[in-house]
């Protein structure tokens, strides 16, 4: 199973000119922020995303990361800014996010492991769901400690690389 086309930022602690390189050219990667980044990186990162799309569409960000203290920080960043944003802190809790948020989501910042299971559970649902309902599937951003290798054997077969 693909997803739609779906604007891809990849956030990784790889560095390597060769990575960003097959990550934007080979893979089809919007951007490439490389760990740590930083507000105004991700900030800019958003704000291109959201040049390519609807411009009457609301812009919110789902947040899933089990890390309350990041989220929660990520969140009051990005309200501050003017963005609304709903936190889930598992995968159970993304779903439910979003089948109530999902006309209002553009961007979904994603943690590839929680409690209850993966960054790819999350998008098999999300597929799923947006496939029934004709919905505009939001931008997904990976977050993630893994190495880029195993974030691209995770989401193998979706466009998230």
């Amino acid at each position: 199973a693909s997803l739609p086309k779906v604007p891809i930022i990849v956030v990784s602690a790889a560095s390597s000119v060769e990575d960003k390189m097959n990550c934007i050219a080979k893979y089809g990667a919007d951007d490439y922020l490389m760990k740590p980044i930083t507000y105004q990186d991700l900030v800019a990162s958003i704000k291109n995303v959201w040049s390519k799309r609807d411009k009457n569409s609301a812009k919110g960000i789902l947040i899933v990361d089990d890390d309350a203290l990041s989220s929660t920080i990520l969140k009051k960043i990005l309200e501050g800014k003017g963005h609304s944003c709903v936190i889930a802190s598992s995968i159970t809790d993304a779903k439910e996010k979003l089948v109530s948020n999902y006309i209002y989501l553009q961007i979904v910042l994603l943690d590839n492991l929680l409690s209850d299971g993966t960054g790819k559970d999350f998008l098999e649902f999300a597929e799923e769901f947006f496939s029934k309902n004709n919905g505009t599937f939001p931008a997904v951003f990976s977050m993630s400690g893994n190495p880029l290798d195993e974030q691209k054997k995770m989401y193998q077969g979706y466009n998230v690389k």
